[in-house]
């Protein structure tokens, strides 16, 4: 056998290519961890605050405190809050449902849509109001009242339902939105029984 093949230094050598050679092996077999954080996500989203928000916003002339004097409370709860797609770009948007301090008994009497820009900015987008002669049509406008029961995203659609409130009625009233390019569009109204 070769002299060169028997030395300690060749052995040496030998051993330490077959170690790095292995090393490079199971380090490329090593799972690479990422150190980007994960894109933001709406479901993330604290719509408590944002909604607390946009009551603050539309009655900004005056404090909370004052808002809700001597009513029961003095937050903003949470009802409901649904997502889905409503403008087709494959990202879920977020309605919400809510009781301010003027509900009382009433139900919920807050709503909003939120959708997360790409950047993870969050924006309302704007839901049409349906006009007195839509949203009580058939109805007695002194006799009766709309409660807000529920909400939903469906099929890019946008609907509350309401309770008809008062003597004689037993049914709710649907208004169903849809994505326009600017703002929810009412699209339509339909009474439904209560289940």
């Amino acid at each position: 056998m070769n002299s060169c093949a028997r030395s300690p230094f060749f052995v040496a050598l030998a051993f330490l290519l077959l170690a790095a050679c292995i090393g490079v092996k199971l380090a490329a077999a090593q799972p690479r961890v990422s150190t980007t954080h994960p894109a933001p996500s709406i479901h993330d989203t604290d719509f408590e605050d944002l909604i607390s928000a946009k009551f603050r916003a539309d009655h900004r002339n005056l404090s909370m405190e004052t808002i809700c004097a001597g009513m029961q409370t003095s937050e903003i709860n949470l009802a409901d809050t649904v997502f889905g797609d409503l403008d087709g770009d494959g990202q879920d948007e977020a309605a919400v449902m809510a009781f301010s301090c003027f509900a009382g008994t009433s139900g919920p009497d807050l709503t909003a849509v939120y959708k997360m820009l790409p950047k993870g900015k969050i924006v309302e987008l704007q839901i049409e109001s349906p006009s007195q002669e839509k949203a009580y049509r058939g109805l007695k406008v002194d006799e009766v009242s709309l409660r807000l029961r529920a909400i939903k995203i469906e099929k890019q659609t946008y609907t509350e339902e309401y309770t008809i409130w008062g003597p004689g009625h037993d049914e709710a009233r649907d208004f169903s939105y849809r994505w326009n390019g600017r703002k929810l569009a009412l699209v339509s109204v339909k009474d439904l029984p209560i289940q």
